[in-house]
């Protein structure tokens, strides 16, 4: 059986927390600091909102991965998600809050990947039926 992954990493940035802010809800500007991201699309675009539903495409290791997630929480520097991908679920968020100084931020990115194979089961320990449809 496979555990959730966690993922969280943070870094501290010489520049007020109002500032750092302003770019971390804009989505496209994913593309020049993610390696390997080819796409960052949010629907409706804009930052984030409770319900933007996000689209990315990555490639990293020779692989390329799919995911789409929907924004669950909104706050004073911070925004939660959720959906699901190549990888299978997934759930995360971006924070900034204040540094050392005032004059510092820290941005925390997290992310919480449940790899596929690691549904829930059924009472009697069985995993639920999958059906697909092949392609016509």
């Amino acid at each position: 059986m496979c555990h959730p992954i966690h993922i969280e990493e943070s870094v501290t940035v010489a520049r007020s927390p109002e500032l750092v802010w302003s770019a971390v809800p804009a989505f496209g500007k994913d593309l020049t600091w993610r390696e390997g991201l080819a796409d960052m699309t949010p629907d409706p675009p804009g930052p984030p909102a409770v319900g933007t539903k996000v689209h990315e495409e990555l490639t990293t290791g020779g692989r390329s991965y799919a995911a789409d997630s929907i924004v669950t929480h909104v706050g004073p520097m911070t925004y939660r998600f959720e959906g699901s991908g190549t990888l299978g679920k997934l759930a995360g968020s971006r924070t900034v809050v204040t540094g050392e100084s005032p004059c510092d931020a820290v941005f925390t990115s997290q992310i919480e990947i449940t790899p596929l194979g690691d549904e829930p089961t059924d009472p009697t320990g069985h995993r639920p039926h999958r059906t697909t449809r092949a392609a016509r």
